[in-house]
């Protein structure tokens, strides 16, 4: 056979029998707590599906450990919804393997979506014993450990060891690599079993001392096997043929809930005076079972109401989340000072085992100017023009929202105010609140028909030692004569000679002695 036709053989061999380029593998676990609402069922159960859509198919290999169950399905609904039957996968009984073939774009939309799920059901929970939502992963990699307890039957041994298991993206090949002490070890293997169940071996590790490592490459239904909790990892010695040490590649048994709580905002930065912030909370259910939340707290804001879909009672199964937003006031507080408040959800499962995350967020606070004004004020409006003493009003008022201290009070020309016990340097002013004080001055003399303008200013500080000021002033007019300044005469007439008229008018003009000097000399 010519060595060109070889290769095009095997070209179409390897694309028969690989994964057809548009499939989308799924990985997921079933369990009670899952079912709305959640059962306390001690099965479990686990899938591996993969979605062919150029074919409009979707295969399912599932392996679970109820006894009895009825019938399976495929339901449709996203987590913590109950929902239609979309496919029968026909006889329960596992290993189970269905294809949903003749899928709609709807069917497909709504797996890719999350809003399909699988549910065993049997003769006492007919509503369904253990259920998973179709998800492309809910169990991925595990850390567990090995010990005699986990034997069948138990070894007393006090070797021990501890283990980390990964699935790889392709959902093919699990890494596993572990350490132990076992003194003699001899082989080491992967079992598939439940826990508390021996098995047999479906992989063997190159090497059974520690560190001990191996890439172990597995069927759909050992994958499937794998999400149930159903393969584990034993170590074999002299001591003990069957096994010393052993350990199921799960969740350890009674880890509770693993509750991942986020709060976030898009605020970072508040005023001194504190401002109202938006927050949004999620909580996610980052294990492998459904949880029930039964507490949302933020302190120091309190209790939390959530929303209708998270809130307390909320049910999220494996790999589901919810959110909420709430606002709250930030109160004051000090430049450059940061304010931080804690999100913490508790939430429990079927088993009653309860578990909690917490978040926090901070703000800082930024800085707030003051803000002042000031008046002065009189009633007198017009002096003589040889001066007199005045006396002003003086105000202080806090217009901005910080508290301020006042640092000078000063009027030009006549030099620093004292104030009064109320109102003086020193006198600090909370945001709309004011102080005032009188004090009299000496307005000097000036022109007939102008001003003396005398101006007020006050400078102040906040707590960070920002400073504001503020100036008003005030303006008395100069008037004509007044009794410091005798009005000019006028320029006198002309006065006859020897005219008793123009006589009269100079005894006018002198007065009572210029009458008298008058009548001697006549």
């Amino acid at each position: 056979m010519p060595i060109r036709f070889v290769r095009l053989l095997a070209a179409v061999v390897f694309a028969a029998t690989a994964a057809p380029a548009s499939a989308q593998t799924f990985v997921f676990h079933l369990s009670g707590d899952q079912e709305v609402p959640p059962v306390a069922s001690t099965s479990s159960g686990g899938c591996h599906g993969e979605l062919n859509q150029v074919a409009s198919e979707f295969t399912l290999h599932c392996s679970h450990d109820v006894v009895g169950a009825t019938v399976m399905h495929i339901h449709r609904a996203p987590a913590g919804v109950n929902g239609a039957v979309a496919f029968d996968l026909g006889d329960p009984s596992s290993p189970v393997v269905g294809t949903w073939t003749g899928m709609t774009p709807a069917d497909i939309a709504d797996l890719l979506a999350g809003n399909l799920y699988v549910n065993i059901h049997t003769a006492g929970r007919p509503a369904g014993e253990i259920r998973g939502q179709i998800l492309p992963r809910t169990v991925d990699s595990f850390a567990f450990g090995l010990d005699g307890g986990q034997q069948v039957p138990p070894d007393e041994t006090e070797a021990s060891g501890n283990c980390t298991a990964d699935l790889d993206a392709a959902a093919t090949v699990l890494s596993v690599q572990c350490t132990h002490d076992v003194a003699q070890p001899t082989d080491a293997h992967i079992h598939n079993a439940p826990f508390g169940v021996n098995g047999p071996v479906i992989f063997t590790f190159p090497s059974s001392a520690s560190p001990l490592s191996g890439d172990a490459p597995l069927t759909p239904t050992q994958v499937a096997e794998f999400a149930a909790g159903f393969l584990y990892v034993n170590v074999h010695s002299v001591e003990s043929v069957t096994g010393e040490i052993r350990g199921q590649i799960a969740l350890p048994q009674g880890t509770g809930p693993v509750v991942i709580a986020t709060k976030g905002s898009t605020t970072s930065v508040v005023p001194e005076t504190g401002a109202a912030v938006s927050y949004t909370f999620t909580v996610e259910n980052a294990g492998g079972a459904g949880f029930t939340i039964t507490s949302l707290d933020d302190v120091p804001f309190g209790p939390l109401t959530g929303d209708a879909d998270c809130q307390v009672g909320t049910v999220l199964a494996a790999g589901a989340s919810c959110d909420f937003a709430a606002t709250f006031d930030v109160p004051a507080g000090g430049l450059g000072e940061t304010f931080v408040n804690t999100f913490t959800v508790a939430a429990i499962d079927a088993g009653s085992t309860t578990g909690s995350g917490a978040d926090d967020h901070a703000v800082t606070y930024s800085g707030v100017a003051p803000a002042v004004s000031v008046s002065k004020q009189s009633a007198t409006v017009e002096v003589p023009a040889g001066g007199a003493t005045v006396t002003y009003s003086f105000t202080v008022t806090n217009t901005g929202s910080v508290a301020f201290t006042i640092d000078a009070l000063d009027d030009v020309p006549f030099g620093a105010l004292a104030g009064d016990a109320d109102c003086q340097v020193g006198t600090a002013l909370e945001p709309g609140s004011m102080c005032s004080f009188d004090a009299a001055f000496a307005v000097p003399a000036g022109a007939a028909g102008t001003g003396f303008v005398n101006t007020f200013t006050a400078i102040v500080s906040d707590i960070d030692s920002s400073i504001a000021s503020s100036s008003d002033a005030h303006v008395v007019t100069y008037l004509a004569g007044g009794p410091n300044v005798p009005p000019p005469l006028a320029s006198p007439r002309p006065i006859p000679s020897g005219s008793v008229y123009g006589l009269a008018l100079l005894m006018l003009a002198l007065g009572g002695a210029g009458w008298l000097t008058l009548r001697r000399s006549v």
